[in-house]
């Protein structure tokens, strides 16, 4: 390091004259430091070249310098330059390090153009390193290509270099080239590998050459490999498709006596065997051994040999096997139902597994199966219980199958199946296809037949009708089994009628509750809160909100500012103050809540207290909104304060907010309703001058004002600036407008106002 370090000081001396430099790198044992050396000298591809030429017989060397020559725009092809005008040699396996990280990166084809080079030279390491990464991107017939020339090179692949040639010829379907390998690399001495061997097995097999295969297998077991697993099951698979199954016995047992035991692979190929050629027996004793040497058949395995036992009348080993695998839901899916009628006796083994099959079928959503089975056992004779029936409806309806549940409806009525279960799950189905009349005729005919609801569906029912829109139905039903009603029923009945907008009838179902010793919990709360304050029933929504407080029950704060909403708009401002006193204690953010109450107190003409709660919030730290300030603003015009609200918009200003067309059409309209029409002139001119255009609601305020004070033509004046703007003016407009011309005995522009009102009135309704 010392002498780098020397070299570094000298830097500027040896840049004129490099030839002392490569020296030093000569110097080095270390490649670790020749690279350093390199970078801090910071050489030009003609001098590392020159370097690499030098050392041409050290391959660390010359590696290191073509890694860094690649690393560098035109290095490499610098290099290969003066190898071919020069005649330079790299020693044999420069470039493979090169090549093995152009195949592993992905780039197979700069692999490739350095491999063509006319200067490159490869050695045997270089032909495997190609071949393998032209097989990995799939490039088959160019591998075949490359192991033809490596041969004509005079060297000899290895057996991972047939392996791929093997795997890659058969993946292009070219078998012949596969067999040609394999014994080109028998003929060089080399053993084949299993993996090869397995591969070309499966195409001889899949093209019918099954002995060819199994000839290659008998020449080479023992001497060359020790046969898997996987290698007999191939072998197995291709006896087994030609329907040679003593062959494929024969196989099978010399793999056992090897130790090596099939998997469910090969037990399934071999039971498949035998059941193509309806050997049933053989195939069942092998799946009798697949089960005592524990593997676990397949659902398709079990299901296609319960099948061949079916059709074989072998009902013993059908009936174990089902049992064993259970099967019964894959059997009926494919319509085996008419074992069923097959069946001379009641068997409770069958019976236990169509029920078990029905509601498997329910709850995976084959319910038109579980239908299929249930009316199988019903047409046998078979006990079918009207729970059973109802489940199928109310499957059947939550399904969509709304016609299939009606035809079961009147089937059960006809074989008397049809009790206060099926009534009610058919009830149920009428009311989710908004079938209401034929609800009601059901519930009338239920009546009739003296049929009781349980509570269950009682509740159920109340809801349902509810939910269906039918709120008359479902109160007249609560009100007349009442008695039964569960707190479940009660809490499902509000919450329904609250959501649907029926918060009148909530509240007396809620009042009920509390004389039967009920309460309601904490979500029915909220959802009855939130109906009375849609519809404002303000005394019964502030007399639930007191309740919740009572029973510790949190009201979000969005609830909160809902009521103190409608408690303002009733003018309870006692009630208000409530509810804001509490908001404020409990809300980190209650700028809402300042604006609900101050809209609420310039409601009710309480000025001063609104400008109060202003200085309060100003107080408390809470930036005053342009909304608030708005609200403000026209209370005060409204009632005549001018001077108050002169003072609002300025504080607007301070606060950095810019007013807006609500801001100056308040002070507008209350200067109108006060008279002072000059000064609300004024302020529309100067809004404009303040960059804020004014919109309808403005100009209307400003016209009608004029018009009424008499002064149409100037009330003419902003009406025509108005239309100029693009703004559609309102019929009250062009009403007092042309009243007030006719007045002044100007009828032409009054009829021409009349005229354009009415042309528009017709362009909007068209």
């Amino acid at each position: 390091m010392l002498l780098v370090r020397s070299i570094h000081s000298n830097s500027s001396l040896l840049k004129r004259n490099k030839a002392p430099i490569l020296q030093v790198f000569s110097f080095f044992s270390n490649d670790s430091k020749n690279i350093k050396a390199i970078n801090l000298f910071k050489l030009d591809n003609i001098d590392l070249c020159k370097f690499a030429n030098k050392h041409n017989k050290n391959l660390n060397k010359c590696q290191q310098i073509i890694s860094i020559l690649e690393s560098r725009e035109g290095g490499l092809n610098e290099l290969m330059k003066h190898m071919k005008v020069h005649g330079w040699k790299m020693p044999c396996g420069s470039f493979n390090p090169l090549l093995q990280n152009y195949c592993m990166s992905g780039k197979v084809q700069e692999a490739l153009d350095l491999y063509h080079h006319p200067a490159f030279h490869p050695d045997s390491s270089a032909f495997e390193i190609v071949i393998t990464g032209v097989c990995r991107k799939g490039d088959w017939k160019q591998a075949l290509v490359l192991h033809e020339q490596m041969q004509q090179a005079g060297f000899i692949p290895t057996t991972s270099t047939f392996s791929s040639l093997i795997r890659g010829s058969l993946k292009v379907g070219n078998l012949d080239i596969s067999l040609k390998a394999f014994y080109n690399m028998r003929d060089l001495g080399l053993k084949p590998d299993i993996c090869a061997f397995n591969a070309l097995a499966t195409a001889l097999c899949k093209s019918n050459r099954q002995a060819y295969a199994d000839k290659i297998f008998h020449d080479l077991r023992n001497d060359v490999f020790e046969p898997n697993m996987v290698t007999y099951t191939i072998l197995i698979g291709g006896w087994c498709r030609v329907g040679l199954m003593d062959n494929a016995m024969k196989l099978f047992r010399e793999m056992k006596l090897r130790r090596c035991y099939g998997n469910d692979v090969t037990y399934s190929i071999l039971i498949h065997g035998y059941l193509k050629i309806a050997q049933v027996d053989k195939a069942y004793s092998l799946y009798r051994e697949m089960r005592q040497n524990g593997i676990v058949p397949s659902a398709p395995l079990s299901s296609t040999l319960w099948n061949a036992l079916f059709k074989a009348d072998k009902g013993e080993e059908m009936w174990n096997l089902g049992k064993e695998n259970n099967v019964f839901e894959e059997i009926f899916a494919r319509g085996h139902v008419e074992m069923i009628k097959r069946t001379k006796s009641f068997n409770a083994e069958i019976y236990d597994a169509c029920v078990f099959s029905i509601v498997k079928f329910i709850n995976s959503d084959k319910v038109m199966e579980a239908v299929t089975v249930f009316r199988a056992m019903r047409d046998a004779g078979w006990v079918v219980d009207e729970g059973m029936c109802a489940m199928l409806i109310s499957a059947l309806s939550k399904s969509g199958e709304i016609c299939e549940a009606k035809r079961l409806y009147v089937e059960a009525k006809r074989t008397n199946l049809a009790g206060i279960q099926v009534y009610s799950n058919f009830l149920v189905t009428l009311l989710h296809s908004k079938n209401v009349d034929n609800a009601r005729q059901l519930l009338e005919e239920m009546e009739n037949k003296g049929l009781v609801l349980d509570g269950r569906s009682y509740e159920f029912l109340v809801v349902e009708l509810a939910k269906a829109s039918c709120v008359e139905d479902a109160y007249t039903l609560y009100l007349r089994w009442g008695h039964k009603g569960s707190l479940s029923t009660h809490l499902n009945l509000v919450r329904a009628l609250s959501n649907l907008g029926y918060a009148e009838k909530a509240w007396e179902v809620y009042k009920d509750m509390q004389m039967k010793g009920h309460s309601l919990d904490h979500g029915t709360y909220k959802t009855l809160l939130d109906g009375l304050c849609e519809f404002p029933f303000v005394d019964k929504a502030y007399e639930l909100y007191k309740e919740m407080e009572r029973r510790n029950f949190i009201v979000d704060t969005g609830q909160m500012n809902r009521l103190l909403k409608v408690t303002c708009m009733a003018c309870q401002i006692n009630k208000a103050w409530d509810i804001f006193r509490k908001l404020e204690s409990t809300s980190s953010d209650s700028v809402i809540s300042y604006g609900i109450l101050i809209q609420g107190l310039m409601g009710s003409r309480n000025i001063s207290e609104a400008l109060a709660i202003l200085e309060t919030m100003k107080r408390r730290g809470h930036e005053p909104s342009l909304i608030i300030y708005n609200t403000i603003i026209r209370g005060l015009s409204l009632t005549g304060q001018f001077e108050k609200a002169d003072d609002i918009l300025e504080e607007i200003s301070h606060r950095g907010l810019r007013p807006d067309a609500f801001t100056y059409c308040s002070l507008i309209d209350g200067l109108c309703k006060a008279e002072k029409f000059d000064a609300a002139i004024w302020i529309f001119e100067e809004m404009q001058l303040q960059g804020c255009h004014p919109d309808v609601p403005t100009y209307t305020a400003l016209i009608l004002g004029l018009t009424r004070a008499g002064r149409v033509f100037k009330a003419l004046q902003y009406f025509r600036d108005m239309k100029t703007k693009g703004l559609k003016p309102q019929d009250s407009i062009y009403k007092h407008l042309a009243s007030g011309l006719e007045k002044r005995g100007n009828v032409k522009i009054a009829t021409e106002l009349w005229q354009e009102m009415i042309r528009h009135a017709e362009k909007t309704d068209a």
